[in-house]
């Protein structure tokens, strides 16, 4: 996911997965949120196996990247998108 924002500054990132936490200057908050967002789906993303990171540059946004486990229909953890066997 990424985004053509305002970026975060680097000494703010880990803050920003902390609940409640966001930039709190009027320019960078035209709408009022509780910055429970990048909580949520980094809770998430570790309940699934998986992790968030980010990376930004300010004046020029952010790119976010996770990975999560998933379980595919054959029960197994094989690639689901790699050719199948022929019979």
């Amino acid at each position: 996911m990424a985004d053509t924002g305002i970026g975060l500054p680097a000494d703010t990132i880990a803050g920003r997965f902390k609940p409640f936490s966001q930039i709190n200057t009027p320019t960078h908050r035209p709408r009022a949120s509780t910055g429970l967002g990048l909580v949520i789906f980094r809770r998430l993303c570790e309940l699934m196996g998986g992790t968030i990171s980010v990376e930004t540059r300010l004046g020029e946004g952010a790119t976010f990247r996770f990975s999560v486990l998933f379980e595919n229909s054959r029960g197994d953890l094989a690639d689901p998108f790699a050719p199948k066997p022929k019979a």
